[in-house]
C-alpha cells in the first residue's frame, strides 16, 4: 500500500527471480548427497567431496523406481525391516548453526513399536534423529539442545506414499517440513549438542530400531534451506534429481511478438544432456500460447511464444519429470517469466510497474451506473442540482464572487447569496471547479413563481422524507460548523469540534440526533449523504458510498418536519459557520431507494475523482491494479514523467495496490475448527458445521485481506444464530483480520453471558487490544490497530485454564510481549446466552467500523508456531514482497518538506521568601546550551511570526506573587526530591507518567539497602520504582500490602 504523504509518483517494483532454473536444490550449499542410484553392491558413493560413502548392512538391498520402490533410479530397500545404512562419524555429518538433512522415504509397515529413520548417536545421546510412532503413521524429528530434546510433536504421514522430509536448525529455532510444507518450527536458542558418532539411516548405526521401507536421495546441508528451497526440492511430488532446462538465451522483455524460445537441457555441471520424452505438452502457459514446438538435437528444443495482448506478463514452466537423460534419471523444473510491453530498465524482471498516467473504472456487477448516467436519469429527478462546473449556473456580484448559483434542472430554483460576504467560484477540487465557502459566507433558496423559496416545497408542507448530496473539501477541522439547515427542522453540523459528526432531525435527543466521531479531518474530500424516511423509519449518514452511522430502529419520528423558511448554507444562526470548498448539491424529495442512492454516489464518486473503482492498470502486464483511494487522482495538467502522475494531498488520498492472495487448499488444523466465515463475498461456514453467518443491519462488501472482506458501518453485525461458540473453560483459538481506521471502543467478537468471568470478548480501543471477562482483563499494548491496513488478531485459552493470566493475544503472528491485567482471579467461566458474534458486544454498543475478514474459531489452543502460520497462511505469487531480493523505484515531487512545528512550552519566575524560582519547559525537542545562540528570536508582534509559527503563538507573563501552583496549570505539576505529593493529585485509580534524571551507584551497595524512586501507596506497600545490589525494580500494587508485587 502507498500511505498518503506525496503530492505525485511513478511506482516500479523489481525482482530477481523470473527466471528459476531449478536442478538439484542448493546443490553448492551441500555437504553430503547420497543418491543410492549404484543399484548394486554393498555401499553407496557419496557424490559430494571425498569418502563417507553409507554402508550397506547385510539384508539391505535395492529398490527400482521402475516397481515404485524409488523415487528416481535406485533407492535404500529397508523393506524387510531386518538392516539399516550407516557412515562413520565424520564433521561433516554434525549439527551446526547452520544445517540441513533432506530425503525420501516411503514406508512399508505398521510396527508394533518406535522405529528411527536416521539417528545420529554416540553412547546413549543423539544429536538429531527422526522416529516413527507406533502405529506407522506419524513421525517426530528431534534435536538435542543444551541435555534436553525438542521435537516436532506427531507429524501424521501416508504409508505406502512417496514423501519428502527435510529438517533445519539455525541456531535460533527448528523447522520441519513434510511433502514442501512447513509443518512446524519451534524457538530454542541453547547450543546444540555435538558428539563424534556414526550416522544411521532407517535406525541406528549399531542396528536398533529400525525402519520398514525405502529411503532415496539423501542430502545433508552445510546452510538452512528456506521454504522456496523444500518447495523446489518437492517439486509437487516428483522430485529434483536430474537436467534442468535451460532459457539463459532468452529475451525476457521482448518489443514484438511472436518470439522465439530456444531452451537447452543441462546437466550440474552446465553441460547439454540429452533428454527423451520431453514434448509440447510439457509446456504450461500463462499469457500466451506455443507454436512449432521444434527438437533441435538431443538436448535442446524451441517454439514460437505469441501473446496478443500488450502490455502482458508471460509465465513458462517446465513441470519436474517432463523427460528422462540418458541415465534415466527425471529432469528437474524450471519456469521463465516474460514482460511484453513498454521498454524500461530491467524490465524483464518486473513485478509490478504503475505508472500513473490514466485511470480507468472497474466493472460493478452489483450497480447499474455508467459514465452517462446522471440524476436526470432518477425517475424522481431532484427538487435542486447545483454544479459548481457548470459555469451557464452562475450569476456574480464582481469577480468570481458568487450573487447566484442556480439548478441545473430549473433555474428558477437557485441559492442566492446574503449577509456580509459572498462565496467565490474558481477554488479546484480533484481539478474540478468547486465554490469556496469561508467564514461568513451563506447562500439561501429562492424559488421563482411558487408561493415560499424552499425547494422541498411552500411554508407549511411536511417534509416527511428526503436526502441531501453534497460533494465538499473541508478547509478547517477546529472550527465547529454547520452544513446546511433545509428550512424544516434538519440540520447538521459537519464537523462539529474536530471532526465530531451530529445531525439533528428536529430535536436534540435520540432518535432525531444521530451522531458519531472521526467524521473528517482538514482537506479531506467526499460525497457525503443525509437520508430521512419517515416512510421507511430511517435516518441515515453516508461517507463516500458507505453508510457511516444510521438508526434503523424503527423508531417514529413524530416531530412535524414542517417547512418554515428557505434551505440555506450553511444554518444562519450567529456561531454557525461554514468554511469548505462544494462541488456539487442534489437534493431529493420522496423515499429514494437504496438502488438510487447508490446511483448518485456512483455518479457523484466517479465526477469528482472519488470513485473506489478508479484503478491504474499494471504495465507490466500483471493483473494487479492500483487503486485509488479517497482524494487520489491522476493529475494530467502539471508535468510529469509520461502523460499524468498520481496527485496525493497527504491527507485522505493514497493507492493501492491490493495484491490477491490464495489459501493453501488445507488451512492450518482443518479438523479442529469449530467455525469458519472466510467472508469471500457470502456467509458461508466452511468449517463443515453449517454455522453460516447471518446479518444484523446493511450487507456490504469489501476488498478483504483473501478475496472480499465483511465492511461494518458501526451499526450492523455478524452472528451464528443458535450457536453459543467454546464455554466454560473449553480450548480456543479465537482468529480474525480486521482493517480501521477508527480510533473509538470497538467490539470485535463477543459470546457468553454478561456477568463476572462469563464474558468472551475482544475488543480494540486504539492501540490497545483486550479481552474481557466481565470483571477480569486482558490487555496488550501494540502499535498502528487503526492505521487503515490489515491485521491478524488472534485471542487463545488452554483447555481448563481458569485464569485471565491463562488468555495469550497475537498480534500479526507474534505473542504479544507485555501485558496487563486487572480483576478478580481464577473465575474464567464463558457463558452460553449469546450466540457467537462479530462486530457487537451484549448490549449492542462499541460496534466496529471497518472490514472484518476470514474468521476462525478452533476448539484448540494453538501453539506459537501456529498462529504464525495461520498469519502467513497465504501465498502473493510473484508479488510476495520481502521474502526474496526486491527493489522498488519511484519518482516523488513534494510540494513541501517542511515539518509542522508544534511546541508547547512554558516559563516562569517568581520569588519565594526572598529567593528567586525559576521554572520552563519544553515539551518537544531539546536544545544544548553551545547552541543557544543559534536559535531563533520570535517576535509576536512581526510578520516573520506567521511562517515561523503558522498556527500563532501564545505567549503568557505575570506579575506580582505567581507560585509553582499556577503554573502547573500550564506545564504540569513539578516535584522536590524527598516531598509527600497529596492524593488529591495523584491516586491509583488514574494513570500517572514519572519521569527522573538519576546517577546510580557505581560501586557496590548493601544488599538491603532500598533506594526508592518514586513509591504510591504508602511505605512497603502499593507501587514504587527503585534499585537494589544493582537491580531496577517495578512493584505495581492497587495500594494495599496484601497486594502482591
Amino acid at each position: 500500500m502507498i500511505r498518503p504523504f506525496l503530492p505525485f509518483c511513478k511506482l516500479l517494483l523489481v525482482a530477481s527471480f523470473s527466471v528459476a532454473v531449478h536442478g538439484v536444490t542448493r546443490e553448492s550449499d551441500l555437504l553430503l548427497r547420497w543418491s543410492f542410484d549404484e543399484g548394486s553392491g554393498s555401499s553407496s558413493q557419496n557424490l559430494i567431496g571425498t569418502a563417507l560413502d553409507v554402508i550397506l548392512h547385510p539384508g539391505a538391498t535395492w529398490g527400482h523406481e521402475s516397481n515404485g520402490t524409488a523415487k528416481s533410479g535406485f533407492s535404500l530397500d529397508l523393506s524387510t525391516g531386518t538392516s539399516r545404512g550407516s557412515v562413520l562419524s565424520d564433521t561433516r555429518l554434525q549439527a551446526s548453526n547452520d544445517f540441513t538433512y533432506m530425503f525420501w522415504f516411503k514406508s512399508n509397515g505398521v510396527p508394533g513399536d518406535f522405529s528411527q529413520l536416521l539417528s545420529k548417536r554416540q553412547g546413549t545421546f543423539s544429536s538429531y534423529f527422526v522416529q516413527i510412532d507406533p502405529g506407522g503413521g506419524s513421525l517426530k524429528t528431534f534435536f538435542r539442545k543444551y541435555g534436553t530434546y525438542y521435537d516436532t510433536r506427531s507429524i501424521e504421514f501416508s504409508p505406502n506414499t512417496w514423501h519428502i522430509l527435510a529438517a533445519s536448525h539455525d541456531g535460533k529455532k527448528i523447522s520441519t517440513y513434510l511433502d514442501g510444507d512447513l509443518i512446524y518450527q519451534t524457538k530454542q536458542s541453547d547450543p546444540i549438542f555435538v558428539e563424534e558418532g556414526d550416522l544411521g539411516i532407517g535406525g541406528t548405526a549399531d542396528g536398533g530400531s529400525l525402519f520398514n521401507g525405502w529411503i532415496d536421495d539423501f542430502r545433508i546441508y552445510g546452510k538452512v534451506l528456506d521454504h522456496d528451497d523444500v518447495q523446489s526440492a518437492w517439486a509437487n511430488g516428483l522430485g529434483d534429481f536430474g537436467p534442468s532446462p535451460d532459457f539463459s538465451s532468452v529475451d525476457r522483455s521482448p518489443t514484438s511478438m511472436p518470439m522465439t524460445v530456444n531452451l537447452v537441457f543441462r546437466d550440474a555441471l552446465g553441460n547439454p544432456s540429452d533428454v527423451s520424452g520431453f514434448d509440447e505438452s510439457d509446456l504450461s502457459l500463462t499469457g500466451a500460447t506455443a507454436d512449432n514446438f521444434t527438437q533441435i538435437s538431443a538436448s535442446s528444443y524451441s517454439f514460437e511464444l505469441n501473446s496478443t495482448n500488450r502490455p502482458q506478463r508471460i509465465l513458462v514452466s517446465i513441470p519436474a519429470a517432463a523427460g528422462r537423460d540418458d541415465q534415466n534419471i527425471t529432469t528437474s523444473a524450471a519456469n521463465m517469466v516474460v514482460i511484453y510491453g513498454d521498454i524500461v530498465t530491467s524490465s524483464a524482471d518486473l513485478v509490478g510497474w504503475w505508472n500513473f498516467d490514466n485511470h480507468v473504472m472497474l466493472e460493478d456487477s452489483n450497480s447499474d451506473f455508467n459514465a452517462s448516467w446522471t440524476p436526470a436519469n432518477l425517475s424522481s429527478p431532484p427538487v435542486m442540482w447545483l454544479d459548481a462546473n457548470d459555469s451557464s449556473t452562475f450569476e456574480f456580484s464582481s469577480g468570481n464572487e458568487v450573487s447566484r448559483w442556480k439548478s441545473k434542472l430549473d433555474p428558477n430554483y437557485y441559492f442566492e447569496a446574503y449577509g456580509n460576504s459572498n462565496p467565490e467560484r474558481g477554488t479546484l477540487i480533484n481539478g474540478i471547479i468547486g465554490v469556496d465557502f469561508n467564514v461568513g459566507d451563506r447562500m439561501r433558496t429562492r424559488v421563482s413563481g411558487r408561493s415560499g423559496n424552499n425547494p422541498l416545497g411552500p411554508n407549511g408542507e411536511t417534509i416527511t422524507d428526503s436526502a441531501v448530496f453534497v460533494v465538499y473539501t473541508l478547509q478547517s477541522t477546529g472550527l465547529s460548523q454547520t452544513l446546511f439547515d433545509n428550512g424544516a427542522n434538519w440540520k447538521t453540523q459537519a464537523p462539529w469540534n474536530n471532526g465530531f459528526l451530529r445531525w439533528d432531525a428536529g430535536r436534540w435527543q435520540a432518535p432525531y440526533r444521530i451522531q458519531a466521531n472521526n467524521w473528517a479531518v482538514k482537506d479531506e474530500t467526499m460525497v457525503a449523504m443525509w437520508y430521512i424516511s419517515e416512510t421507511e423509519d430511517m435516518q441515515q449518514v453516508w461517507k463516500n458510498g458507505k453508510i457511516f452511522i444510521e438508526d434503523d430502529s424503527g423508531s417514529s419520528y413524530t416531530n412535524p418536519n414542517n417547512i418554515t423558511r428557505e434551505f440555506r448554507l450553511p444554518q444562519s444562526s450567529s456561531g454557525y459557520n461554514l468554511n469548505a470548498a462544494i462541488g456539487e448539491l442534489i437534493i431529493t424529495k420522496g423515499v429514494l431507494a437504496e438502488i438510487d442512492r447508490n446511483l448518485i454516489h456512483d455518479y457523484l464518486l466517479n465526477r469528482w475523482d472519488l470513485s473506489d473503482r478508479r484503478v491504474v492498470l499494471d504495465s507490466s502486464g500483471g493483473d494487479v491494479p492500483a487503486k485509488l483511494v479517497g482524494g487520489a487522482r491522476i493529475d494530467r495538467d502539471n508535468e510529469a514523467f509520461g502523460e499524468g502522475s498520481l496527485r496525493l494531498n497527504g491527507s485522505d488520498a493514497w493507492a493501492q495496490i491490493g495484491f490477491s492472495r490464495t489459501l493453501p487448499p488445507k488451512v492450518v488444523r482443518q479438523d479442529k475448527l469449530e467455525l469458519w466465515w472466510p467472508l469471500d463475498g457470502n456467509l458461508t461456514d466452511m468449517s463443515g458445521n453449517g454455522r453460516n453467518a447471518s446479518i444484523n443491519g446493511q450487507e456490504k462488501w469489501a476488498d478483504g485481506y483473501y478475496g472480499q472482506a465483511f465492511s461494518m458501518s458501526g451499526d450492523d453485525y455478524l452472528f451464528a444464530s443458535g450457536y453459543k461458540a467454546i464455554s466454560g473453560t473449553g480450548a480456543r483459538t479465537l482468529s480474525l483480520w480486521h482493517k480501521t481506521t477508527s480510533a473509538n471502543y470497538m467490539t470485535l467478537a463477543y459470546w457468553g453471558d454478561n456477568s463476572s468471568g462469563k464474558r468472551w470478548l475482544l475488543r480494540i480501543y486504539r492501540n490497545d487490544l483486550q479481552l474481557q471477562l466481565n470483571g477480569p482483563t486482558r490487555r496488550s499494548f501494540t502499535k498502528n490497530l487503526h492505521d487503515g491496513v490489515w491485521h491478524h488478531l488472534a485471542a487463545t485459552l488452554p483447555e481448563g485454564g481458569g485464569d485471565r493470566d491463562d488468555i495469550r493475544l497475537f498480534i500479526d503472528g507474534k505473542e504479544a510481549e507485555i501485558y496487563g491485567q486487572w480483576g478478580t482471579r481464577n473465575n474464567l467461566d464463558t457463558g452460553t446466552s449469546t450466540d457467537f458474534s462479530i462486530g457487537r458486544r451484549w448490549d449492542q454498543w462499541q460496534k466496529f467500523v471497518g472490514e472484518i475478514d476470514d474468521v476462525r474459531l478452533y476448539s484448540v489452543d494453538l501453539s506459537d508456531f501456529e498462529i504464525m502460520t495461520l498469519y502467513r497462511e497465504a501465498s502473493t505469487g510473484m508479488h510476495n514482497l520481502g521474502e526474496k531480493s526486491y527493489s522498488i523505484s519511484l519518482w516523488a515531487k513534494p510540494e513541501a518538506l517542511i515539518p509542522k512545528m508544534d511546541y508547547a512550552f512554558a516559563t516562569g519566575w517568581y520569588e519565594v521568601n526572598g529567593d528567586e524560582e525559576m521554572q520552563a519547559v519544553m515539551d518537544q525537542g531539546r536544545v544544548n546550551e553551545s547552541q543557544y545562540f543559534d536559535m531563533s528570536v520570535i517576535d509576536p508582534k512581526t510578520s516573520i511570526q506567521s511562517s515561523v509559527f503558522p498556527d500563532g503563538l501564545t505567549f503568557r507573563a505575570f506579575d506580582g506573587d505567581f507560585s509553582n501552583t499556577n503554573l502547573n496549570e500550564i506545564d504540569g505539576p513539578g516535584y522536590v526530591f524527598e516531598s509527600n505529593i497529596a492524593h488529591s493529585q495523584m491516586t491509583r485509580n488514574l494513570d500517572a507518567n514519572f519521569s527522573a534524571m538519576v546517577a546510580f551507584p557505581v560501586t557496590e551497595t548493601s544488599e538491603t539497602d532500598d533506594f526508592i524512586l518514586w513509591e504510591l501507596g504508602g511505605t512497603g506497600q502499593g507501587a514504587f520504582v527503585g534499585f537494589r545490589d544493582g537491580h531496577l525494580r517495578v512493584r505495581a500494587g492497587a495500594g494495599g500490602s496484601n497486594v502482591a508485587a
